[in-house]
């Protein structure tokens, strides 16, 4: 499947032809899709920009029980964002937070595109800067201090635990749960502070 999916003259729609087959058990082989599959296929989609396949698959997997990483939640997020799908986005992202989808640095700064923009546009997607630029906003827009504020916090525990590693105290998976945990808590600080910046702007 991802040999096909990414392949220099991939067919999408053969792409998603394999997948039917295993889905609905007409396959030769009898083996059923899995996380890796789905994220083939929506590679497969979003390299044709068959946008409406990506939401599709998300649907799917949902529906089969198919767990999202972070590779799918982001596909995801981008498929709403080039169908101009604003209230989809949001709702990728709540959804992403309400079924304990794995985040990363990548999730949150592509989510932080459409959720905070402006603080992306004046901040950049260097973590530190973004927390600098949260800073001096807090002084010019009050009401916002303590959304931005705890945004700064969780963004600086991320770093954190990305610099850490691996001991006798803290192995490998333990570090990344650390990992995944902290950046759920800057994502939903920044859906937070989407909230608050909704009215007004910074």
């Amino acid at each position: 499947m991802h040999s096909l999916a990414s392949s220099r003259n991939h067919d999408h729609e053969e792409t998603m032809s394999v997948l039917k087959s295993m889905l609905d058990g007409t396959n030769e082989d009898g083996v059923r899709p899995g996380i890796s599959c789905f994220t083939s296929c929506m590679l497969s989609a979003m390299q044709s920009e068959a946008f409406e396949d990506v939401l599709k698959l998300a649907e799917k997997m949902k529906e089969v029980g198919v767990q999202p990483n972070a590779t799918t939640f982001q596909g995801t997020l981008l498929a709403n964002a080039r169908l101009g799908d604003k209230i989809g986005i949001f709702s990728t992202i709540g959804n992403a937070l309400d079924s304990d989808t794995p985040m990363d640095l990548n999730s949150l700064l592509l989510s932080a595109k459409y959720l905070i923009p402006s603080v992306v546009e004046n901040g950049g997607t260097d973590i530190e800067t973004m927390r600098l630029y949260l800073r001096k906003k807090v002084e010019d827009e009050p009401r916002i201090a303590n959304e931005a504020m705890e945004l700064s916090r969780s963004l600086k525990d991320c770093l954190r635990e990305e610099s850490r590693k691996p001991s006798k105290m803290k192995n490998e998976v333990m570090i990344q749960k650390l990992k995944n945990k902290h950046w759920r808590k800057a994502m939903k600080n920044a859906l937070e502070l989407s909230k608050v910046l909704q009215v007004g702007g910074i």
